[in-house]
């Protein structure tokens, strides 16, 4: 109100929960400056308060272990200057999947096996890229293959990690089986099942 009546074109931005969106939450929100997002108390509403930093990480879609163990202040300093995460990491793996491309490579997301592990179970199944060439040669990332973890290949079958997958990987998780051969030491795949 204060800074309509002094003709400064800023309102308050008040939100119920029933909002499609939110404005800008910036670096220094824990301020609590009148032109960034507030919540309206549900029962009284001339009261309101700023977005937790969880809350803050969800708006945006953020990890919320990246903020764990700091300071309200630090970590709506460090949400305020990052970005809609889920936004950014559809344009990286976009981008990432083009270079692959580029260089004729197609990559897919495998189940690995972590053997440092005394017993093997569920937890002990990760994903990792994997690259398929355009002959059918499969070969881990360069990412994943610093991590050590060799495909998990069971009864000549490799799981590929698939969102609506009608299969379930030794880690549970979604997936289709694709059938692997291996070929001295590498491991091959009809191409086109992939490609």
């Amino acid at each position: 109100m204060r800074d309509k009546a002094a003709g400064k074109g800023f309102s308050r931005q008040l939100l119920t929960g029933d909002d499609e969106f939110c404005g800008t939450i910036g670096k220094d929100y824990a301020k609590c400056r009148s032109t960034e997002p507030f919540i309206v108390h549900p029962e009284q509403p001339e009261l309101s308060r700023i977005f937790t930093p969880t809350e803050h990480c969800r708006v945006k879609g953020i990890p919320e272990e990246l903020i764990q163990g700091l300071s309200d202040t630090i970590a709506h300093q460090i949400l305020g200057q990052s970005v809609v995460f889920p936004a950014f990491e559809a344009l990286a793996l976009a981008l990432g999947n083009s270079l692959w491309s580029w260089v004729g490579m197609m990559p897919i997301m495998v189940e690995v096996v972590d053997e440092s592990q005394p017993v093997i179970g569920g937890e002990d199944f990760h994903w990792a890229t994997a690259l398929v060439d355009a002959k059918g040669t499969l070969k881990l990332s360069p990412a994943a293959k610093k991590q050590g973890m060799p495909f998990n290949i069971m009864d000549g079958q490799l799981a590929v990690y698939s969102p609506n997958g009608t299969k379930k990987s030794c880690g549970h998780e979604p997936c289709e089986y694709l059938p692997v051969m291996m070929s001295g030491d590498a491991i091959m795949v009809t191409s086109s099942l992939v490609h």
